[in-house]
């Protein structure tokens, strides 16, 4: 793996582990935002599993790159999923742009795992 995608991956995995950490303790903004998505209350966290195995596999995937590969297109098609979601209810380009951010950083991270 070059070093370009280890720093996306680290960078990838860590804000993804973070995110979960405000799904699991119910942060406000966190529920607000589900509840505005239409995502009941006792599936956030889910969401927060998903992010936390996914920045989980991503680490794993150093050692096991076909586990990285995964890991990144399934952190793509979760952040797909959220951003279809902020744009199904009309949120503003605002709300969407850590969705987009991470999304970024995710296809950032599999294409280059992907090519090394």
């Amino acid at each position: 793996m070059n070093i370009f995608a280890n720093i996306i991956g680290a960078l990838l995995a860590v804000m993804c582990i973070l995110s979960a950490i405000g799904d699991f303790t119910k942060n406000p903004r966190v529920i607000e935002t589900t509840r505005r998505l239409g995502i009941p209350d006792n599936r956030v966290n889910i969401l927060g599993g998903l992010k936390v195995a996914g920045g989980i596999g991503i680490i794993i995937g150093y050692r096991m790159q076909w586990l990285g590969i995964l890991a990144g297109v399934c952190l793509v098609l979760y952040f797909v999923c959220a951003i279809a979601s902020h744009s199904r209810v009309g949120d503003k380009i605002k709300e969407l742009i850590p969705a987009a951010f991470l999304l970024m950083l995710a296809t950032l991270y599999t294409l280059t795992t992907i090519a090394s």
